[in-house]
């Protein structure tokens, strides 16, 4: 496990989280837009180091933080997601919708995929990019991620600039759902 970036993480996100308007939740809260990551990464977000901010600012949105473990390809994770449904004429959510029972061993049932081919404006994703995230959207709304790989021998410095990055961001991913086709 990534101790260094641990150590960060867990002193920063207090202070992240009041200078984003949010609020420290457990990283196994969810709303609708990122659903089916909670039933993918179910076991990762119960035993690996995570942290999760959580907020509505028009729009609800969720930062979730993972410190990966050992065996992972990842030494730092950042997603932002938030949430802005597709209601044009004729678009569906995604179906069937993934199901887990969160306190049990049983095995999710994947449904089908967000295919995150909404159109978007450019120029917002463009500054998100630029800020170290990749965004998309897709039914569901607004998602944008940020790693560092496991051999980026300058990860905690590559993980600090992610989380500075974050008050920027959220406003950015924020009127990148608020521009969505709707």
């Amino acid at each position: 496990m990534p101790k260094p970036i641990v150590n960060l993480v867990g002193a920063t996100v207090a202070d992240l989280a009041a200078r984003v308007g949010g609020q420290v939740t457990g990283p196994l809260s969810w709303f609708d837009g990122f659903w089916d990551f909670v039933v993918e990464n179910r076991v990762r977000l119960a035993r690996e180091p995570a942290w999760a901010i959580a907020g509505v600012s028009r729009l609800p949105w969720v930062i979730v933080l993972l410190a990966p473990g050992e065996a992972a390809v990842t030494q730092f994770e950042a997603y932002l997601f938030v949430e802005a449904k597709d209601h044009r004429p004729g678009v569906t959510a995604p179906w069937p919708v993934s199901s887990v029972a969160l306190d049990s061993a049983e095995a999710p049932r994947v449904g089908a995929r967000d295919r995150f081919d909404r159109p978007y404006d450019v120029g917002l994703a463009d500054q998100l990019r630029r800020r170290g995230f990749a965004p998309a959207a897709g039914y569901w709304g607004v998602r944008c991620d940020a790693r560092v790989a496991r051999d980026d021998s300058g990860g905690v410095e590559r993980a600090r600039a992610i989380l500075t990055a974050l008050p920027e961001a959220l406003p950015l991913a924020l009127a990148l759902a608020a521009r969505l086709p709707a």
